[in-house]
Formats: C-alpha cells, structure tokens, sequence
C-alpha cells in the first residue's frame, strides 16, 4: 500500500508540520483498482467468454466509429425553461423524453449538447422544451433526420 501522505511543510490552518494529511483514502482506492484488475485479468471464465477487462481493442472498437455530434437549438425561452433532444436512437432516448438529453444554455439563446454517434449512421430526433411545471412543447413540424458523415465532428444547428 502506499502509505499516507504527511503535511512536511509550514503549518496552514487546517494541516500541521509532521503530522498527517488525511489522504490514505484515495490512494488506497488507486492500490485497489490495480488488485481489482489483477483480479479481474486472471478471474477464471467460461470459455469464450471475455475477461470483464476493457482491453484496447474493446475500448478502440467502442469508440473508433463514432463522430463527435454538436446539436444546437436556437431557442428564446422563459425562465426555468430547459432545452432537450430526444431521437429514435438509445443514445438519444429511443423518443422517451425521460431518457432525453438535456442541453446546455450557456451560450443563450443557443442551447447545444455534444454526443458521440456511430459513424455513417442515419439518426432522427427532435427538440422540446420542458417547463418548470414540467410540461412539455414540441419543436415543429416534424422530426429532423439526417446521415453521418463517416468520421470527424459534424455539427447539426435548428430554431425553436
């Protein structure tokens, strides 16, 4: 284990010169990861199976075919307002706007999220917002679709 850490300087309201920083707990959680995947590299398992492990590969492979996605809504709203996404795709919601995702206003009156996509995909969705007294409104008319490119970041911007 690594041991704790001891305050070698100074004193400063809240440590003292030669006594302990109190900070055992996050490095004890580090040393416990390492054992954790130890463990988990060597567990043994049904054959075929893979290792409980994200190896290289399986991390490359999750994020390799994806694009960076930037939706944007320009959107003047009412205090308490909040901007979502939601599409027909699970990243998006799979259309339930309690699995919907929420945008960020701090560029108002623009509200935008960025979310990572399959590339080459053909993704549709729509923006709402919902009210402080939690109702709903529908961007109109109808849903917007469009195909991914094969790679890069795109950026895909609307009006409310």
């Amino acid at each position: 284990m690594i041991p704790e850490q001891v305050w070698d300087t100074t004193s400063i309201p809240g440590f003292t010169d030669g006594q302990a920083t109190n900070s055992a707990a996050p490095l004890a959680w580090a040393d416990a990861q390492y054992v954790r995947l130890a463990l988990s590299i060597s567990a043994p398992r049904a054959a075929g199976t893979p290792a409980n492990v994200e190896t290289p590969k399986i991390v490359a492979d999750r994020y390799a075919n994806q694009v960076n996605v930037t939706l944007t809504e320009n959107a003047s709203t009412s205090w308490g307002d909040t901007v979502y996404v939601v599409g027909a795709s699970a990243a998006l919601g799979s259309w339930k706007t309690d699995k919907a995702i929420r945008l960020s206003s701090a560029t108002y009156p623009n509200w935008s999220v960025r979310v990572s996509l399959p590339a080459g995909s053909a993704i549709e969705y729509k923006f709402f917002t919902k009210a402080a007294d939690g109702s709903i409104h529908w961007q109109l008319p109808g849903n917007t679709t469009h195909t991914l490119p094969a790679g890069g970041d795109v950026t895909y911007t609307g009006t409310f």
